[in-house]
C-alpha cells in the first residue's frame, strides 16, 4: 500500500510540474471582465480557455498536451483587441496596458519573450538609423557627401548583422530563434542611388529570412504578416490600374514561394477575407479562380464561396443590380433610368424612426442638385403608412418594397438595416456606401456639387 502511494505521489507531483501558467496584469482599467486565450495556428485559431478579470488581474493554467507555439490573449470585443506572445513550456508573467497592448508589454517572467523583446528593441534602431542614412543618399549630389554617407551605411549594416548574429546564438536551443531567423532583413550592401533600384531590392529580397516549410513558422501569425506587408505596403501605386496588376503580381510572387498546402489554404483563405472586406471586387475575383478553385476540393468551402461571389455583386466598382417596378401599370427599372449624373438607391421604411430622421434631411440636402435622381425603396410589411410617408418627397422615385427584409432587392443588395445609402454613377456603377445623411453629404460635396 505504501509502495503504491508512493507512486502516486510522484506522478500527482509530475502532472503539476508539467502545467504551466499564464499570468497577466492589466495596468489600466480594461473596459471588459473577461479574457480569452487562444492558440495561433496560421490564419486561424483554436480556442484554449477563457477566464474572468479581476482587478485587473488574470491567469489562466495550461494543459500537459497544450503545444508550444503562438497564443494570443483576446478581450475587448468591440475593439477586436488582443496580444500574441511565445508559449514554450514555461510559466509567463506579463503586463500591459489593454488600449496598447503591443507597445506597452512587458514581461516579468519568460525567457522566450523577453529575448525575442530584446531582439526587437536593438535591432530596430539601428536598422532605422541605416535606412535614415539611405534617404539621405537619395539626395546627395556631391562625391564627398556621398563617401561619408556611404562609410556611415557601411558602419551600421555592420551593427546590425553583428545584433543579429548575436541574437540568433543566444536562441539557438530556443522557440524564438525561428522567428529572429525569419525577422532579419536583407540589407544591400551599399547605399543606393535612385528609389527604384532600392524598391526592387526589397522587393527580390523581402523574404530572404523567411523558411516557408517551417512548421513553427506556419503555425504562426509571422508569415501571414509579412505577406500582407509585401502586399499592401511594399507594392503600392496612387494609379488605379496600376494597383490592380500589382495586387495580381506581389500575389503570385507570394504564392510561387509556398509548397505547404496548409499554409496555402490559409494564405488563400486570408487574403480573400481581406479583398472582399475592402470590396476589391477584381482581385477577390482573381483569387477565387486562380487560387481558391485549385484547393484539394477537401479544403474548398462552396459556401464560403458563393458568399463571396454575391458579395462582389454589390461592391464597389460593380455594376449595381438591376431593379424593376411598375408605375401606374408601365413597367420601369433602374437600368432604364437616364439624365442623371449619380443615382442614390435609398433603402428606408416608414417605420423606421432613424429613417423618420434622415430622409427628410437627405431630400432637402439634394433638392438643388438636379445631377442626383433617388431610387427610394421602401422595405415595407404593408403599404401605409407608406403611401402617406413617400407623399412628403415627390422628387425621389418611390419602389414599394414588400415583405420588408424579405424583399428581393434587400436580399439582392444584402440590406441589413435601413437606411441604407448606395451611390451609382451614370452607367450605373457602384461608386461609394455612405454610412449616413453626414457620409452622403460628404460624398458630393467632394464632387464640389
Amino acid at each position: 500500500m505504501l509502495k503504491k502511494f508512493a507512486i502516486l505521489l510522484v506522478l500527482l507531483s509530475f502532472g503539476m510540474q508539467a502545467q504551466h501558467t499564464i499570468s497577466g496584469k492589466m495596468t489600466k482599467p480594461a473596459k471588459t471582465d473577461w479574457i480569452v486565450l487562444y492558440k495561433i495556428d496560421g490564419g486561424d485559431q483554436s480556442f484554449i480557455a477563457n477566464t474572468n478579470v479581476k482587478d485587473n488581474h488574470f491567469s489562466f493554467t495550461l494543459k500537459k498536451g497544450d503545444a508550444p507555439g503562438i497564443y494570443r490573449l483576446f478581450y475587448q470585443m468591440a475593439n477586436q483587441t488582443y496580444l500574441d506572445f511565445i508559449y514554450n513550456n514555461e510559466d509567463i508573467v506579463l503586463s500591459f496596458d489593454p488600449n496598447d497592448p503591443a507597445g506597452s508589454i512587458n514581461f516579468t517572467k519568460s525567457d522566450e519573450n523577453n529575448l525575442f523583446k530584446r531582439y526587437t528593441e536593438n535591432s530596430a534602431t539601428p536598422q532605422s538609423e541605416l535606412d535614415n542614412i539611405q534617404l539621405a543618399y537619395f539626395k546627395t549630389t556631391g562625391n564627398a557627401t556621398d563617401a561619408k554617407l556611404t562609410q556611415d551605411y557601411i558602419l551600421k549594416l555592420q551593427e546590425i548583422n553583428k545584433v543579429q548574429q548575436q541574437f540568433e546564438n543566444l536562441s539557438k536551443s530556443m522557440l524564438t530563434y525561428h522567428f529572429i531567423v525569419a525577422s532579419k532583413r536583407t540589407n544591400a550592401d551599399k547605399p543606393f542611388k535612385n528609389a527604384a533600384d532600392y524598391l526592387a531590392f526589397t522587393k527580390a529580397h523581402f523574404f530572404d529570412g523567411i523558411d516557408f516549410n517551417n512548421p513553427i513558422l506556419v503555425k504562426s501569425t509571422l508569415i501571414i504578416d509579412r505577406v500582407n506587408d509585401y502586399i499592401f505596403y511594399v507594392n503600392v501605386s496612387p494609379d488605379q490600374k496600376m494597383q490592380t496588376q500589382l495586387y495580381k503580381t506581389s500575389i503570385a510572387n507570394v504564392f510561387d514561394k509556398i509548397h505547404n498546402p496548409i499554409l496555402n489554404k490559409s494564405l488563400v483563405y486570408y487574403l480573400l477575407k481581406r479583398f472582399s472586406t475592402n470590396e476589391n471586387k477584381a482581385i477577390t475575383e482573381f483569387l477565387l479562380t486562380n487560387y481558391f478553385d485549385k484547393l484539394p476540393l477537401a479544403d474548398q468551402d462552396s459556401d464560403y464561396k458563393n458568399t463571396l461571389i454575391e458579395k462582389m455583386k454589390i461592391a464597389i466598382n460593380a455594376t449595381a443590380p438591376d431593379i424593376a417596378w411598375q408605375d401606374f401599370g408601365e413597367n420601369k427599372s433602374l437600368y432604364q433610368l437616364k439624365g442623371a449624373k449619380y443615382y442614390l438607391i435609398l433603402f428606408w421604411s416608414s417605420t423606421c424612426s432613424h429613417c423618420l430622421n434622415e430622409v427628410p434631411l437627405l431630400y432637402d440636402y439634394l433638392k438643388a442638385k438636379n445631377e442626383v435622381k433617388v431610387l427610394a425603396i421602401g422595405l415595407e410589411d404593408a403599404p401605409n403608412p407608406w403611401n402617406a410617408e413617400m407623399s412628403k418627397y415627390p422628387n425621389f422615385i418611390h419602389v414599394f418594397g414588400e415583405n420588408h427584409w424579405k424583399n428581393k432587392y434587400a436580399k439582392a443588395y444584402d440590406i441589413h438595416a435601413t437606411p441604407t445609402y448606395i451611390v451609382l454613377d451614370s452607367a450605373k456603377t457602384i461608386v461609394a456606401k455612405p454610412y449616413d445623411i453626414n457620409d452622403v453629404k460628404a460624398f458630393f460635396s467632394k464632387l464640389k456639387m
